[in-house]
């Protein structure tokens, strides 16, 4: 797992050696000169030199010392890498470095990536597919493709309409106007968790939480190249444009 906080993730006792072998111990015993190639070649993997190994933490950078956690992740050779909004903490222009070494290491070595991020762009240019979350609960899946254009979800919809965009032609629309759609409710046991802020809101919304169905969206399979293999679904009883096939 690569952890939010590259300062807090990694023991400033410890040198990169001690972090990055860490995993290790749990395969099984491992003798000291196996360690210690190992742990060269994953610092070396994320661009870092092995003569960093008996160095400490507080030497390193911000983006240095996420590259030592991810070669701590990547030491144990896993399918999956759990990345917990890696780059959040960092310099933008860290931030492309180090979501570019993450790429670089998925195709080298067939790296899954379960990717949690609230920023959109950097997740519509590291996924694949992906799945939107509201107060726990997945509310909205897909390719990520077609849920960035064919958004189905209200609260999809308001993500993607709050992204600030550097367009000076681009007019200004009106503000929303305060209904009691969109007022605050205090939220049903068992109803859906975004019916409080959802300006489509209806009773049953209250009552019962929406299933996770999959979507026939017309638009949207006549977008993509491969239609078969789309699975976007959303749960909500009113789609924004489509419908919900069970």
């Amino acid at each position: 797992m690569v952890f939010q906080d590259p300062y807090g993730s990694l023991d400033p006792r410890h040198t990169v050696s001690q972090i990055v072998s860490e995993p290790l111990t749990l395969l099984g015993e491992v003798t000291l000169k196996i360690q210690q190639q190992q742990v060269a070649e994953s610092l070396e993997n994320v661009g870092l030199s092995p003569a960093d190994a008996d160095k400490f933490p507080h030497e390193f950078s911000g983006g240095q010392r996420q590259r030592i956690a991810i070669a701590r992740a990547l030491i144990t050779r896993p399918s999956l890498i759990v990345a917990d909004e890696p780059v959040s903490a960092l310099d933008v222009s860290v931030q492309a470095q180090v979501l570019n070494l993450m790429m670089e290491l998925q195709e080298e070595f067939g790296l899954s990536y379960l990717f949690i991020s609230h920023d959109l762009s950097i997740v519509r240019h590291m996924t694949t597919n992906v799945a939107v979350m509201y107060a726990g609960r997945i509310v909205e899946t897909g390719p990520t493709e077609t849920v960035f254009n064919h958004a189905q979800h209200p609260y999809t919809s308001a993500l993607l309409e709050a992204v600030p965009r550097p367009d000076p032609s681009r007019k200004r629309t009106g503000r929303l106007k305060k209904t009691a759609a969109t007022q605050l409710f205090p939220e049903t046991e068992g109803g859906c968790a975004y019916a409080s802020r959802c300006p489509h809101v209806e009773g049953k919304c209250r009552e019962k939480s929406p299933s996770l169905l999959n979507l026939n969206n017309s638009s949207a399979l006549e977008s993509d190249n491969n239609p078969a293999e789309i699975v976007h679904k959303v749960a909500c009883y009113k789609p924004l444009d489509s419908v919900v096939t069970v």
